[in-house]
Parts: structure tokens; sequence; C-alpha cells
């Protein structure tokens, strides 16, 4: 007994001093000299390893290896695999059995970065040798590895052609593996986490997945065969089982069952991509899930293997802690094949709304695969307001009752080409925005559409006194220009209108109604080619406002529409204290919205315009300023022929009455014709064209006749004889006139006297001419008062102006026994004169001809019937007037004298 006890003391001693033996001999350097070049031959490519060691002791009666700092040598900067640290422990006894038996194999953060090349190679392509593998599968080894482990792993998927990367992060692995003839292998695997990258496109996801399976592979067949399989993609368990086989072809062979149950149907909802993420957070789910299918097939490119995938979801609830109602009864009945994806019935529970709904996807992989759909519901359209969290929408109010059943059907090529139709019917209904000042109410809609068309059978709305109503289809509503034939009625309380818009600073009162009754037909973008038809009423309208130099009270009128024309019934406004009263059509009107229409289609305005009291001095600003302003003149684009009656015209103070005339107007001038009126206590009639062939220079042409005018009132408003003329404050009486005139005026409106030109003729009958300033001279230089005020029989002249000169002609005044002929001009710039005169006077003025002219010329001056005729110059100015005989004209009239009284005296003496 004692010897076989120290024969066994003997053989552990003996054990232990040949491990001890063993462990000190394999260094980490004889380890890697020994290790390192048959894992390089093995894979084909060189390795790199830190630190090896073996540890007897630890893992007795088994062998352990470690290893640390593991690295398979790439092409480029980018090693195919690599992990930290790895150990590996071996079985020593079943090596005598020829089979290898691996108790144990962990792996610490290891990485695999696959790479594709531009030339579709990668760097795996040598990286084994398959012939030495098949020779060892035929030693007859049987390798078994009951427990692996994986911690922390990572594997990049980089494609170059295509910038595409993948990267799997976080991946744990717990396995077991026993290889002879069979490998079989059971597994469990967690990843937390992917991203995702192709060209500028990145998609990051926390997205877990974990895989629980056992399986048999057949090597030599290449078969792989599912036994028990549990996927799971965040939380949605799939149970599988099937077989895999011919992956070495590239285009392996699938046959995969595949169920998975669930008591809440938002596991579904976990699998959408992490940019829904933020929207999907916090919502609770229930409900029963049952999914289930199979594929079966060669998954290759351009081949679509069979299957079929069947979802059933019944009694779902989805809420978010939001809202205050959750969508309920959901039910959901999916099945989807190669060549049918089709959704079976679909309902829906929303705050008591029932939603329904059933389609179909034929031929779903394909790129003209048609579709086709169906949509229910009867909706409370307040109770959806409980579904949007409160402050993400401008919705404030929302009720009413919403119907809605449609059809679609179309192809996913041309989806645009689809064809549906739908029925909606809206009720009772009521809108509050945040930015509207009223709530919209009443709100009725009854609209079929298509793909194509809306028709619009029943619409209208009131906010506040307002209401609208709308009929009529719109075509190719989806277009950029969809077509309209619509009729719209209504009525209108203006002075809600501020409510929406603010009219300030232009209009600060503005009250009334309106209503209207129009069709429009035509393209909804192009308002130049969209025919309307009907009519605007307007009733008791009132504004007042910065922009309107009078109130506008008591406007009324009906203004009826055509494509081609507007016409204006019945319209009347007091504007202040002038009134208007407007008839008349409008023809091509929508060419005012044109920059340059064409000639023929010019607007052509033609109508009447009766005012009994026009006040231009309250419709114009004619305040004094120190500056001038400029007044450019643009006359629209718009051809025009109106009559006109006014009553009273007040401009500048003056009344004129009973105007009547014709006129028109394009748009380089304004023609008045056959015009006529009373005024300063007469009559004018004339013609009058103003033309603007620029906006800084117009021109006026009037021809025309006043008649029995009061002529200081006359004068004062228009200086005849030259603006320092002053005639109004020295005449007075009944002033008559015929005028050709024409004047250019500059952008401030003023005549330019360079260009007056002027023909015709006035005079005075019963007129009285006081203290002007040639009455003065005159009176001065013949000493005698009688002149300085003068009661006139008769004063008649002709004037001419051109050139900046006023031409007085045949000026005949005769006051008593007082006549005066003049002729002479004077010039409208200088204000200088140049007059020729003949004054007759009666005898009692020969004392004062005495003091100024020589006895015999005052002799020679004396005509048979008593009188004095004396001819005299007048120059200077107007203002300033010089008057001096002359004295040429009267020596000649002296020799005259003395030549007739010679000859007197001659036959006085010899009697003849």
């Amino acid at each position: 007994m004692k010897l076989i006890l120290k024969i066994i003391g003997g053989l552990l001693l003996l054990l232990v001093i040949t491990m001890v033996g063993l462990t000190l001999w394999f260094t980490d350097e004889r380890l890697r000299t020994f290790v390192v070049p048959q894992v390089s031959e093995t894979l084909g490519r060189d390795v790199e390893i830190d630190h090896l060691s073996l540890s007897l002791f630890r893992s007795f009666p088994n062998a352990g290896l470690q290893v640390e700092g593991f690295r398979i040598a790439g092409r480029g900067e980018e090693n195919p695999a690599t992990f930290e640290q790895a150990n590996v422990t071996l079985s020593l006894l079943p090596l005598f059995r020829r089979e290898l038996e691996i108790t144990h194999f962990s792996v610490d953060r290891p990485t695999v970065h696959f790479i594709v090349y531009n030339d579709s190679t990668t760097n795996f392509d040598d990286l084994f040798d398959t012939a030495e593998l098949e020779e060892e599968e035929t030693a007859g080894f049987q390798l078994t590895i009951p427990d692996i482990s994986v911690r922390e792993g990572r594997v990049i998927w980089h494609n170059n052609p295509s910038d595409s990367r993948l990267t799997l992060e976080g991946i744990d692995a717990t396995l077991g593996l026993e290889y002879g003839e069979l490998l079989e292998s059971t597994a469990e695997i967690t990843m937390q986490s992917f991203h995702w990258r192709e060209g500028d496109t990145e998609i990051p996801g926390d997205f877990q997945v974990s895989l629980r399976q056992v399986s048999v592979i057949d090597m030599n067949r290449e078969e792989l065969t599912l036994h028990e399989g549990a996927l799971s993609l965040r939380g949605l368990e799939l149970d599988l089982n099937g077989s895999l086989a011919d992956w070495s072809s590239g285009e392996p062979l699938v046959d995969l069952e595949f169920s998975s149950a669930s008591e809440d149907f938002g596991d579904l909802l976990r699998l959408a991509p992490p940019s829904f993420e933020e929207h999907l957070a916090g919502l609770q789910s229930s409900g029963s899930l049952h999914l289930s299918g199979f594929i079966s097939g060669r998954i290759a490119e351009g081949e679509i293997p069979d299957f079929r995938i069947t979802m059933e979801v019944d009694n779902g609830s989805l809420s978010n802690p939001d809202l205050e109602d959750p969508i309920e009864e959901i039910r959901l009945r999916l099945l989807a094949t190669p060549e049918l994806v089709q959704l079976g019935e679909f309902s829906a529970t929303v705050s008591g709304n029932l939603i329904e709904g059933s389609g179909a996807l034929q031929n779903p992989f394909e790129e003209d695969a048609l579709f086709e759909g169906t949509l229910r519901g009867d909706l409370e359209l307040a109770s959806l307001m409980h579904l949007i969290p409160a402050g993400e929408t401008e919705i404030e109010h929302l009720s009413g009752l919403l119907s809605l059943n449609g059809v679609a059907s179309g192809s996913l090529a041309a989806p645009e080409e689809a064809e549906f139709e739908a029925d909606m019917t809206l009720r009772g209904g009521a809108l509050q925005l945040s930015e509207m000042p009223d709530r919209a109410e009443e709100i009725e809609l009854n609209a079929q559409f298509t793909a194509r068309q809306v028709d619009i059978t029943q619409g209208g709305l009131r906010i506040g006194e307002n209401r609208l109503a709308l009929v009529g289809t719109i075509d190719n509503y989806l277009e950029e220009e969809p077509l309209l034939n619509l009729r719209v009625n209504g009525s209108a309380s203006l002075e809600e209108i501020s409510r929406w818009y603010s009219l300030e600073p232009w209009i600060q009162e503005l009250t009334g109604s309106a209503r209207m009754d129009l069709r429009a037909e035509g393209p909804a973008g192009d308002p130049l080619s969209l025919a309307l038809n009907g009519s605007l009423e307007l009733s008791d309208v009132s504004a007042r406002g910065d922009s309107l130099p009078q109130p506008v009270t008591n406007l009324r009128g009906v203004l009826q529409v055509a494509p081609t024309e507007l016409r204006l019934e019945q319209f009347f406004m007091d504007f202040g204290s002038s009134d208007f009263e407007l008839s008349g059509t409008l023809r091509n009107w929508l060419s005012l919205m044109k920059e340059a229409p064409a000639d023929e289609e010019t607007p052509l305005l033609a109508g009447q315009w009766v005012s009994h009291h026009l006040n231009m001095d309250e419709l114009m600003d004619w305040e004094e300023s120190d500056e001038e302003i400029a007044y450019p003149i643009e006359l629209p684009n718009i051809q025009a022929q109106v009559t006109s009656r006014i009553d009273t015209l007040t401009i500048f103070g003056i009344a004129i009455t009973n105007i009547e005339g014709s006129g028109s107007m394009n748009r380089e001038q304004i023609l008045l014709e056959d015009a006529s009126g009373h005024l300063f206590g007469g009559t004018a009639t004339g013609r009058l064209l103003w033309s603007v062939p620029e906006p800084d220079r117009s021109s006026i042409h009037f021809t025309g006749e006043v008649s029995s005018l009061q002529a200081d009132e006359f004068f004062r408003e228009f200086p005849l004889l030259g603006e320092s003329s002053r005639m109004e404050q020295y005449a007075s009486g009944a002033f008559s006139a015929g005028i050709d005139w024409y004047s250019e005026m500059d952008v401030f409106l003023n005549n330019l006297p360079e260009t007056i030109r002027a023909d015709g003729s006035f005079g005075m009958g019963e007129a009285r001419l006081t203290d002007h300033p040639l009455q003065v001279q005159f009176a001065e230089w013949l000493g005698s008062d009688e002149l300085r005020n003068l009661g006139l029989d008769e004063w008649t002249a002709d004037i001419r102006i051109e050139d900046s000169l006023l031409e007085l002609s045949g000026v005949r005044i005769t006051s008593s026994q007082i006549g005066i002929e003049m002729n002479g001009t004077q010039h409208l710039l200088t204000d200088e004169i140049d007059f020729t005169a003949s004054i007759r006077l009666p005898g009692h003025f020969g004392s004062s001809l005495g003091n100024i002219l020589p006895s015999q010329a005052v002799n020679a001056l004396t005509t048979d019937d008593g009188f004095f005729v004396v001819p005299v110059g007048i120059d200077g100015t107007m203002e300033a007037p010089r008057i001096s005989p002359q004295q040429e004209m009267i020596e000649n009239i002296i020799q005259e004298y003395i030549r007739d009284t010679g000859r007197n005296l001659i036959r006085d003496l010899f009697g003849n």
C-alpha cells in the first residue's frame, strides 16, 4: 500500500514538476514563435500579438492560453480584425482521442472591419486558406467549444463604391459549439446600436437586437437548420425555425418560418426609424398583436423569394400623455405576399369617432405597382382637438360634424395621376384661429372630390355679420393654376373690415354694407384671364380718414360685372359738400391690370356724371407754400367719352353754375367740348384741350367765348392783359370776350409765358374805370381829376399774344364826351409797354392843353365841333406808365393846319 502511495505521489510530483517546467519554458516569446506563424499561415495574412501566456494550474486539468492585443494586418490602415484580449481553455485528454475540445473561449472588445474596394474586392478575400481547412475537415478531428463569449464587440462595413458605412456597436454573445461531421451551435447575441451613413444621409440609432438560437450546420452540404430561434427587435419577439443553405454561391437558399404574439401591438412602433423617435416618445399602447409568416426561396439580385406575412391587431389602443383622448378599438388585418399587399380591414375610434379603411397594393416590388384603397369616417371635429397638443397649433376652436367617404386607385410610378373619388360633408362647422378676430361659424360644405375636380354643391359660412355662399367646380385643383367655375354670393359689413385688416393711417372709419353675386370662370392664378359675371351692391357707405380730404357719406350703387365690361348703375356719393351721381360702362376693364395693353385692348369708358354741387376747393389742397409743389401729370391708359352736368362748381372760391358738356380722354390728352356754364354773372362756352405728352410738360388750348361777366371778378381770376395788369382793381362792369388761347405748363402747373399764343377780342359795356395808372398819368398830365373816374359807354379791343408779346389793337374806349383809340404792345416777361393813342377831349380841356402845348398846336388839334384830338405815346410799364405827346404827329398836324389856314385866308382875301 505504501508503495502504491509512493508511486502515485511520485507521479503527482512529476506532473507538478512537468507543469511548472512547461509553464516556465513556454514564455511569451516562445509561445509567439510557435503560435504566430501557425495562425498567419492559417489565415493567409500576417498577424500581430502583443502578449501570450500559458496557464496550466488555474485551468487544470485543462490548459489555458491568454492572448492580448491581437491584430490581423490589412491592405491599408484598417485591420480586418482585432481584439484586446482572448482566453482559450483546452481539454488535454480528448486530444488522445483525436478530439479537439475547447472548454472555454472568450474575447473582449473584438472589432471586425469589412471593406469593399472600388474594384469590388474586399479585405477578406484572401483571409482563409480554404484548402488547409478542407484537409483538416478530413483529418477526423472533432471540435467542441461548449462556452464561447464575446464582450463589447464591434462590426464595421464600409462600401467605397456607394460611399456608405454601417457600424454595429455593443455586441455581446454567448455561444456553444460542437464541431464534428455536423456543427451544432447554441447562441445568445445582443446588439445595442447601429449607425448608417450614405453620402450626406445619416441614420444614427439606438436599435437593440437580440437573438437566441439552436442550430445544426452541415458544412459539406452547406445547410443550416434552425431548430429553435427567437429574434428580438427592440422588444418585438419573433419565433424562428427553418433552414439556410447554399451560402457559398452568393445566392443563399432560405426556408424560414416566423411568428410573434404580443399583448402590446405598440411593439411595432419601436421598429420606426430613429427620426421618428421624438414623435413616438411617451406613447402608450395596448392591444394584441399576431404576426406570422414564412420566407422561402433563393436570395438573389433581381429575384424575390416567396413569402407570406400576416398581421392582426385587435382591441388596440394608443395614447399620448399630452393629449386628452386616446385612439381606441384599433383593428387591423394585413396580408403581404410577393404579388399582393392587402389591408383587408382597418378601423379605429378617435374620441368617439369611427374611422374605417381598406386597401391593396398589387405587385408591390414593381415600379408600376397598382394600388387601391377606401377610407370612411364620421368625425366630430371638436373631439379631434383633443388629439392636438396644447400650444402646437393656431386653432383655438374647431367644431362640426365631418363625413368622409372616398376611394382611390392608381400606380406608384405616377401617383400624381391616381384616380380617386371622395364625398365630403361638413355640417355646423366653426373655426377660430389665434389671429382671427372673429370666429367663422355656420360652416356648411357638401363637395365631391376627384383627382382633377372639386364639385361644391353647397358651401357657406358666417363671420360676424358677414355671410358667404359658394357653389361650383374647381378643375385641376392640385396643379399650379386650377380652373375655377364658381358662383360666390354673400353680404358683408364694411365696418368689420378694420377688425381683419387695418386701414390706418389712411382710413379711420368705414361703415356700410356690401352684397355680391359673382360667377368666376378661368384660371385662378391669372386674373387677366378670369371671366367674372355678376353684381356688387354697396349701401349706406361712409368713410373718414387722413387720406380723404373730406368724408365720404351716403355712398350707394350697383356695379354689374362682365368679362369685357363693367357697368355702373345708380351710383351716388356725397364727398364733403360735393355730391356725385355716376352711370356708364367700362369696356376692356381687365386691361387696367396690364402694363402695356394692345391698342385694341385699351379700356374704354363711356358714361354720365351729374353733380348738384362740386366743391373743388374742398377736394384739392390749395394751401399756399413758400416752395412750389411739383405736380407731374400721368394720365391713365384709358379712353373715355363722358357727358356731365354740374349745377354748381366751386373752384378758387369762384362759383360756376349750370355746367354742361361732353368730354373725352386718352393717355395723352383730355378734351372738353360743347361746354357751357355761368360765372361772374355771365356765361361761358367753349372747347378745352389739355395735352400731356410728358409728365413734366403739358399744354392747354382753349377756344371759346364769355359774355356779360363782372369785369372786376373776371380780371381778378384771369389776368387777360398780363399778370401785372391788376385790372380788377380799376375796372368794373360787364365784360365779354372771344379768344383762342394756347400755352404750355411746367411741372408746377405754371403757364410758360414764352409759349403763350392767343387771338381774340374783348369788350366792356356800361363799365367804369377808376384810378388805373394810365388814368392817373392822363389826369396829372392834363391837370384834371375828371379822368381818374370814367363811366365807360364802350370799350372794345383786339388781342394777340405771341413770342411773349401782348399786342392790343383797335382799342376803343368812350366815356360821355371823352374817347380813346389805342394800339400797341406789352411784354409779358418784362411788363414793358409801347402804345400809341389818340385822345378825344371836350373843349373845356383847352386851358389844360394850353399849359402843355403851344397855342398853335392847341388850335391845330381842335376839331370843327370844338373837341380836341391829341396823339400821345405811352411807354414804361403798366404799373408805371409814361405819357408824352407825339411831337412829330403834332408837328405834321400843325403844318397841315397852317396850310389849311393860309388857303382859307387867301380864299377869303380874293373871294374864292
